[in-house]
């Protein structure tokens, strides 16, 4: 049996909505929902929303907000289950009882299970010319990471952040000391752990998932411009821990392209850049 976690904050109607789309599983699988101390009273709409529905789901309720990480890690510890799916308000499961059947085939041959990502909207012109420009050559320099999202089964190194694992195997916490902001990166840093303990993560391409991209609330915020902030300090402690000598060309590459592209927010770049070198790494 899979535990499905869920991390919330103030998005109490993609929330819902996500919820009715889990029905198939409601009496299959265990739904943890951590609401991140809301400010929108989020917890009594979907306290209420489980009891007109029956549905016997565990909600844990931050008396401050803690973060992505953290609570996460919380709701990780008060899993019944050892297979836990780590899954977004915003990021709906395509075909849900079908796909717990095939992660449970596939959590018998590896303890880490990656999914195939869709995105609901695709992205603007803009975006798409960017990352034209922005040549895998120059994002490996950069320390970015690769997320395989084809239609081959497969092991891969780096998976996005919707994935399974057994917590009775991989005895392994999300890094609530160092990262902060939002999820990036945080799944990349679990994942390389993992792997550093002799541990292996398989891809698997029927196991589909929709995000939704909500706008407003969790993770991603209306500010955009403090979103990708958190994004670079993210990416820069991910590089500054997990590795040597590389991360001394890999850092100020980094730097350069994010000026290269986001020129209206040197400062803002900058700032983050020092922030970033004076957290402590541990």
């Amino acid at each position: 049996m899979i535990s499905i976690m869920i991390n919330t904050y103030n998005r109490s109607k993609i929330l819902i909505e996500n919820l009715l789309n889990l029905r198939p599983v409601w009496n299959i699988a265990e739904i943890i929902i951590v609401d991140d101390c809301s400010t929108e009273n989020t917890t009594n709409v979907i306290n209420k929303f489980l009891k007109d529905n029956d549905i016997l789901a565990k909600t844990i309720v931050n008396r401050k907000n803690q973060g992505y990480p953290k609570s996460m890690n919380i709701g990780i510890k008060q899993a019944s289950n050892d297979n836990i799916l780590i899954l977004n308000d915003d990021v709906f499961i395509i075909n849900p009882r079908s796909f717990l059947e095939n992660m449970e085939q596939d959590l018998e041959k590896e303890f880490i299970v990656a999914t195939r990502l869709r995105m609901n909207k695709r992205f603007s012109i803009e975006k798409e010319i960017k990352s034209f420009l922005y040549s895998v050559p120059a994002q490996i320099f950069a320390g970015e990471l690769y997320n395989y999202n084809g239609m081959k089964k497969r092991r891969v190194n780096y998976a996005n952040n919707i994935f399974c694992f057994n917590k009775e195997k991989i005895k392994i916490l999300f890094d609530e000391e160092n990262y902060d902001g939002n999820y990036f990166r945080i799944e990349s840093d679990f994942q390389l752990r993992s792997r550093k303990s002799g541990f292996r993560i398989l891809y698997d391409p029927e196991l589909v998932v929709l995000d939704k991209w909500a706008p407003s609330g969790g993770l991603r915020q209306k500010n955009k411009k403090e979103f990708l902030c958190w994004c670079i300090f993210n990416h820069i402690i991910f590089l500054r821990k997990n590795f040597n000598f590389s991360k001394y060309y890999k850092i100020p590459f980094y730097f350069m392209i994010k000026m290269i592209f986001h020129p209206y927010l040197i400062v803002e770049i900058i700032k983050t850049f020092d922030k970033s070198f004076k957290k402590v790494i541990t």
